[in-house]
């Protein structure tokens, strides 16, 4: 009786052992599934599939040849939703719907069609890739211009010019006529407020000047205003009058403003080589003038 009883046991630790081992067996085979699975996924998100239109060409793939009806079972979903995901993914030329007799099988384009259909776009995309630079260098390179009513964007145009950083600096052109309407078209305490973020701010200003600006700029603002218009940082020179044909043109940074005060009119420019070029005539006509300062 000892010996039979020992022999059962020997073979229950046995079946246990084989259980085990099943277990173990497909634990790994089914982990190893959901990592082949995974990495699949990650793939087909290059092919723009959404979570359950991967899961059908999963399962397409999974079992060739399948019915809607089997495929259906297979994913989960009723029919009439998997009729919707199917067309989604024969638009994506991802399936194939084919009619076996009275049936339709769902056929599941192979990997290396896929495979190929991904170089076709990579090579097509190598191809393109230098015109998308240039598209890019041009859209860059492409001025920005903006053309404001002059009493509109005035103050903004000198609120801009005085929030520069500190000890920036930006070039003027201006003639005694454009002077007079600029400064006329400040409202009260504007110009103060201005002048005062100008001296504050310790902003340089290279200036083409004509001689009857000098004392318009005086005789134009209050005694307050032009004790703290003279203290700005000044370099300003008087060209000759016949080489003068700019009413009033400012540059700072990569902008070039044109204020076109007998029309009424701001222009904005910005691009960087337009800007430099126009810094490189302002400085060879300034060169050219005469040094000056404003009358006491």
């Amino acid at each position: 009786m000892l010996n039979v009883f020992k022999k059962n046991t020997i073979y229950f630790v046995k079946y246990i052992d084989f259980l085990a081992k099943i277990s173990y067996y497909l634990c790994v085979k089914f982990s190893l599934q959901m990592k082949i699975t995974a990495v699949i996924e990650h793939a087909l998100r290059s092919f723009n599939l959404s979570p359950i239109e991967t899961s059908i060409y999963i399962a397409a793939v999974a079992s060739p040849e399948s019915t809607v009806k089997t495929l259906a079972q297979k994913v989960g979903i009723d029919r009439t939703l998997l009729y919707f995901h199917l067309k989604n993914l024969s638009a994506k030329e991802m399936v194939r719907l084919v009619k076996k007799g009275r049936s339709q099988v769902v056929q599941a384009v192979d990997s290396e069609e896929l495979v190929a259909r991904m170089e076709s776009w990579t090579d097509a995309l190598k191809k393109v890739s230098p015109l998308l630079s240039s598209l890019a260098l041009v859209d860059s390179m492409t001025p920005k211009i903006s053309v404001k009513d002059f009493k509109t964007g005035h103050y903004d145009h000198y609120r801009e010019l005085a929030s520069l950083p500190e000890g920036s600096e930006f070039r003027v052109v201006q003639s005694d006529t454009s002077a007079r309407s600029d400064l006329a078209a400040f409202k009260p305490g504007e110009w103060e407020f201005l002048l005062k973020q100008f001296v504050e701010r310790k902003i340089e200003t290279k200036a083409l000047f004509t001689e009857n600006l000098l004392h318009t700029a005086k005789n134009s603002m209050t005694p307050k205003e032009y004790t703290l218009f003279k203290k700005r940082t000044w370099h300003i020179r008087t060209p000759r009058e016949d080489r003068f044909e700019v009413e009033e043109m400012m540059i700072h940074g990569d902008v070039v403003t044109f204020l076109l005060t007998d029309v009424g009119m701001l222009v904005r420019i910005e691009h960087p080589r337009i800007a430099k070029a126009m810094r490189t005539l302002f400085d060879a006509l300034w060169i050219t003038g005469t040094p000056t300062k404003f009358p006491e």
